[in-house]
């Protein structure tokens, strides 16, 4: 589907008029205001969407703060009539430079979603942000994805090293 992101959710509203397909929104998070004037336009609409789980308090660190936003959106989400069919969970790819453990948050968060019959998506080259040889990384970070059950992937699809992860990871 054609994916629609703004910051401005008039923008989306008109986008997802326009579109004759089912669209997917990038995204919907936690953060109230999103939540109240997007949650019910993808509806509208017919749309699916990519959750965020982050909210008003900035990114949550854990797995477990993320998880219990995405709970909460979930719900608002069923509350409208979207089933899990409707949602892709976004894991929340933070780098590894900053945060040595957010690789493995953004992991469990993907093993959860998973878990639960959902779809799940990540930007793959945020992990590497600033880091040496960053495309090994990448590589490495999408095959254990892949293996928690990741489905879908933010990437540079000229990068061979990480086009051959994710075969190898499909086959595995």
């Amino acid at each position: 589907p054609l994916v629609i992101d703004s910051s401005d959710p008039a923008v989306i509203e008109r986008a997802l008029r326009l579109y004759p397909g089912r669209a997917l929104v990038n995204s919907i998070s936690g953060e109230e205001d999103k939540l109240k004037r997007l949650l019910p336009v993808a509806a509208r609409y017919g749309a699916m969407f990519i959750l965020l789980p982050l909210a008003d308090g900035g990114v949550p660190e854990s797995f477990e703060e993320r998880r219990i936003v995405a709970e909460r959106i979930l719900a608002e989400a069923e509350g409208q009539g979207f089933t899990k069919d409707d949602v892709v969970i976004d894991g929340l790819v933070m780098t590894a430079s900053a945060k040595p453990e957010a690789p493995a948050a953004t992991l469990k968060m993907i093993e959860w979603a998973a878990g639960k019959g959902c779809n799940t998506i990540i930007g793959l080259s945020n992990v590497s942000f600033g880091l040496p040889e960053r495309i090994w990384l990448n590589a490495a970070f999408l095959a254990m994805a892949v293996g928690r059950g990741l489905t879908m992937a933010i990437a540079n699809p000229a990068a061979a090293e990480v086009m051959n992860a994710a075969a190898a990871a499909d086959l595995l």
